[in-house]
């Protein structure tokens, strides 16, 4: 009798441990609630910034430009001013112009084309994917890439304004991870390539 009790207490004893095992949480999934937690802490912030910069006219004579027009051509430059999350900042921009059915137009260029010795001194390894970089000495930097066509409206002889969209595409530092959109705003003085600036607004997530 005693052995027949024995035998059922430690029968009893291996199904409640199998039992037990089955109910374990499973880690991998722990794991990924975590990530999924930690994503949707990510706010979409407000930024917005104002920049006072130049540009530069290269033109693109492979691809038929004839002086005196404004195109085909790239327009790359920098400069420096405010950006909320940042701070007080520097920036790169590129772009490619051609001459549409509304006139002017341009296409998100990289700044590596004319601007990767400013970038590798300042410790950036920046992709061909950005067209627009803001950054700071600290190794903070957001960079942006161009979503669509930028357009462009003459105002005066001295005057061009244009508008474009950009996405946020990650960064360095703090901002390894960044995504956001930002609509970009400015104006530039085809007779003097060091009046220009433009405007930033938008959301970002970090």
């Amino acid at each position: 009798m005693f052995r027949i009790a024995l035998c059922f207490i430690i029968i009893t004893s291996v199904y409640s441990c199998q039992k037990e095992k089955l109910w374990l949480p499973n880690l991998n999934d722990k794991v990924e609630k975590v990530k999924d937690v930690s994503e949707k802490l990510k706010l979409h912030r407000p930024i917005q910034g104002t920049f006072t910069t130049y540009f530069n006219f290269i033109p693109d004579i492979e691809n038929g430009w004839i002086s005196p027009t404004p195109a085909p051509a790239w327009y790359p430059g920098g400069g420096s001013g405010q950006l909320i999350h940042l701070g007080s900042c520097s920036t790169f921009f590129n772009q490619y112009a051609t001459l549409g059915p509304t006139g002017l137009q341009t296409m998100g260029a990289p700044v590596n084309m004319f601007f990767a010795n400013e970038l590798a001194a300042a410790g950036l390894n920046v992709s061909n994917d950005v067209t627009v970089i803001f950054y700071k000495e600290n190794g903070n930097s957001i960079w942006c890439a161009a979503n669509g066509v930028g357009t462009t409206v003459p105002v005066s002889p001295t005057r061009i304004e244009f508008s474009a969209q950009l996405n946020i595409i990650g960064g360095s530092g703090r901002f390894s991870s960044a995504t956001g959109s930002l609509k970009l705003s400015g104006y530039f003085n085809p007779q003097d390539n060091q009046d220009a600036g433009f405007e930033v607004n938008g959301w970002i997530s970090y």
